[in-house]
């Protein structure tokens, strides 16, 4: 492949999405000197060279190492980490923020839907958004964005969303270890979506918004045994509290992800019916949903 770093990182991304680019790094500037870091960096970027079963993103990968090696030649003598970071930038060709790109990108998914409503055969006032895990955090995001916007989303379907990175709630500890998600790959998945550590911010956690008042009606399932589940009973409970109409419920015996794994949890079966009768609700049109309609 061409020897230039910035394809290379751009290669990267489109294979693992940004936020595993250098952005990474530039959140772990102090990593650049540590053994122990760049060898965990070295085993994860190997696991993801190993998934894609591509020669070329084998060959950005390279690049990528080569270039981050020859920073910390440079630098291992005197290391000035205020000066090491625009050179980091240059190597990749920009300062990749990640967390703010998935957002607008969410945005922009509802926004297009809306304004090719006719296109794709839907009413635009009866679009909903929804998702598990890091998708419901992005929804409830988004609508929070939308608040004031002249269209906005008419329902949220959110299954065991993220709602603020940093919590000191007893299911964080909890559940910590054993649970199917566990508080290493938690981490992990923070500091890849948000390298800065920007994590009091409300486009990451929304429970940190001001206000959660005027969002869409909502469902929220959770899972039982999910370190993510006495957060979202505080989401919950906020959105009630601030007017919102919650739909909030708790499935019990459940772990983080359960959704996807309906061969292995009938549960995941109930979460989906619960679904599908929100929808209907609040999406069915009026004259449809009355009595005899």
């Amino acid at each position: 492949m061409d020897k230039d770093p910035k394809k290379a990182f751009a290669l990267r991304d489109q294979y693992f999405g940004a936020s595993n680019s250098l952005k990474a790094y530039e959140g772990h500037l102090t990593g650049l000197l540590d053994a122990s870091w760049i060898a965990k960096i070295k085993a994860r970027d190997e696991e993801l060279i190993s998934k894609s079963g591509k020669p070329e993103v084998k060959a950005a990968f390279d690049l990528i190492a080569a270039e981050m090696q020859k920073l910390r030649n440079k630098h291992s003598a005197k290391p000035n980490l205020q000066n090491l970071m625009p050179e980091i930038e240059e190597v990749s060709g920009r300062v990749c923020a990640a967390a703010t790109k998935t957002i607008n990108d969410a945005r922009f998914a509802f926004e297009w839907a809306h304004e090719q409503a006719e296109l794709l055969g839907i009413d635009a006032d009866r679009i909903a958004l929804g998702g598990d895990s890091a998708g419901g955090n992005l929804s409830i995001v988004t609508a929070l964005a939308l608040r004031t916007a002249p269209v906005r989303p008419a329902y949220l379907m959110l299954v065991y969303p993220s709602t603020e990175m940093r919590s000191t709630r007893p299911s964080r500890e909890r559940y910590a270890e054993g649970f199917f998600l566990d508080r290493g790959t938690l981490q992990w998945f923070f500091e890849r979506y948000l390298p800065g550590g920007e994590t009091e911010d409300w486009r990451a956690s929304p429970m940190r918004a001001e206000s959660l008042a005027g969002l869409p009606p909502m469902l929220l399932i959770s899972a039982e045994f999910d370190p993510l589940v006495d957060d979202c009973a505080a989401f919950a409970a906020r959105v009630r509290a601030e007017g919102g109409d919650i739909d909030y419920r708790e499935i019990a015996g459940m772990v983080h992800g359960f959704l996807t794994l309906g061969k292995t949890f009938p549960q995941a079966g109930e979460a989906i019916a619960l679904a599908a009768a929100g929808l209907r609700q609040h999406l069915r049109p009026q004259a449809e949903g009355a009595p005899g309609g």
